[in-house]
């Protein structure tokens, strides 16, 4: 479980800095390396949108973020972290992926909600058929398309974080 927790951080850290050019990178740099301490002292020059932000990771690690953001934020970081497969195997692999992208289809920009039906209709073929180069394209232009627009799952989640009571 630790090994998870800190895993998480660290994606968390992969994020901010990937997802949020808002964001200076030493404060992030700092956060994902310093202790529980220096965290505290780093967090008081941090802007209360930069607090927001943090916080809703750590809720999101935490396991106490609302859907759908909750299953939005699983599905940057995995995009993030390997792509359209990733996502759909892991999640697959540890809960109940209908569900899952239900819950991403009532929050997703239509561009996006298309682009997800596109990539999980290319994993099923690969995981149906195995090799499938025409499969492996489109779920890598799904990936893509996800980078080309993942501002709009920022600016959703950054209007979530504005909700964060610190």
């Amino acid at each position: 479980m630790k090994k998870l927790i800190i895993l998480l951080l660290i994606l968390h850290c992969v994020i901010g800095l990937i997802g949020c050019s808002h964001k200076e990178p030493s404060v992030v740099n700092t956060y994902c390396a310093a202790s529980d301490t220096e965290v505290e002292q780093e967090n008081t020059n941090l802007t209360e949108e930069q607090r927001k932000w943090s916080k809703m990771w750590e809720l999101w690690v935490e396991g106490q973020v609302d859907s759908p953001y909750a299953e939005l934020m699983t599905y940057q970081s995995e995009i993030n972290n390997g792509g359209h497969g990733q996502y759909f195997t892991n999640v697959e692999n540890t809960g109940d992926l209908q569900k899952e992208i239900m819950a991403l289809e009532t929050v997703l920009p239509s561009k996006l909600k298309g682009n997800l039906k596109r990539a999980y209709e290319a994993y099923v073929i690969l995981e149906n058929e195995g090799e499938n180069e025409q499969a492996e394209k489109d779920l890598s232009q799904c990936d893509k398309v996800f980078y080309e627009n993942e501002d709009e799952i920022t600016r959703i989640l950054e209007e979530y974080a504005d909700k964060v009571k610190l």
